[in-house]
């Protein structure tokens, strides 16, 4: 408390370390929540560039905008997420906010009932990026991400944005093994195949993108050719829309995994013959 930020303040779209400094060692000590709620917005306007995020995590940033996640207050919460997301876009910074328990903060944000769309899909983005090492993969496999995506992608409702950015947090968490396990053990694909028919085309590449990475788990490669997933990726193939390389990509990977569907296919087997 008693710190007082000028909403003037610029620092430039190249940070220069010493105001950079002040900025954050406020982060780390004010109290007072139109302070905190400035500095969030500062930093996340700063957290443009690679450079800009690097001086930051180096002035010591990472950890005082993972304290914010849990502030009471909506708006500082929801700015230093939307900054955490800016930063996850970098391999330092995930590392940096693995070690601050950044993960165990966006799973909260997650499970912690109702939350304005923004602010889940800004924790989605920011696990998107997280997941692409195993480590963090690995975390938020111990802390049951998986039942929480799904349960909120099932919330998610006719929010196309909202429903994109779960689906790209559920693909990125399927490069673990036992994430793929256990999404064919609570029936995901009941929930990933409907999207390849979203009027969103964002929505149905990132479903097609979910279910590529998921055909390595061969039950649920089974499950999505049961489902009719096969029919709705070659109206993909054949529509005009920009999805239609993905969809490509995801067929390929799903007759990998299902010899019956790929006779099929080829009219060696007729669809009455396929082998559920």
């Amino acid at each position: 408390g008693g710190h007082v930020v000028r909403d003037d303040l610029n620092l430039g779209p190249r940070l220069i370390e010493d105001p950079a400094r002040v900025v954050v060692n406020l982060l780390n000590e004010s109290t007072d929540t139109t302070v905190l709620a400035h500095l969030a917005q500062l930093i996340l306007n700063c957290a443009t560039t690679s450079a800009n995020c690097t001086l930051l995590r180096e002035l010591g940033a990472i950890p005082g905008l993972v304290a914010l996640l849990r502030h009471f207050n909506p708006v500082v919460h929801a700015t230093a997420l939307a900054a955490i997301a800016a930063f996850a876009l970098h391999y330092e910074n995930r590392s940096a906010l693995r070690h601050a328990d950044g993960l165990q903060a966006l799973v909260a944000i997650l499970d912690g009932g109702r939350q304005e769309p923004s602010v889940i899909r800004n924790a989605a983005d920011a696990l998107t990026s997280m997941c692409q090492e195993h480590e963090s993969r690995s975390i938020l496999q111990a802390l049951k991400i998986m039942p929480i995506l799904l349960a909120s992608l099932k919330a998610a409702a006719e929010d196309a944005e909202l429903v994109a950015a779960l689906t790209r947090a559920i693909a990125g968490m399927a490069h673990e093994e036992t994430a793929r396990d256990e999404l064919t053990t609570l029936s995901g694909v009941d929930l990933l195949v409907p999207l390849l028919s979203s009027e969103s085309a964002p929505v149905r590449r990132d479903a097609a993108w979910a279910i590529s990475v998921c055909c390595a788990q061969e039950m649920f490669a089974q499950q999505v050719c049961n489902r009719g997933g096969i029919d709705q990726l070659q109206n993909l193939i054949h529509g005009q829309g920009s999805d239609r390389e993905r969809a490509h990509d995801t067929l390929a990977q799903l007759l990998k995994k299902n010899f019956s569907a790929k006779y099929a296919l080829t009219s060696k087997l007729g669809w009455e013959d396929v082998i559920p």
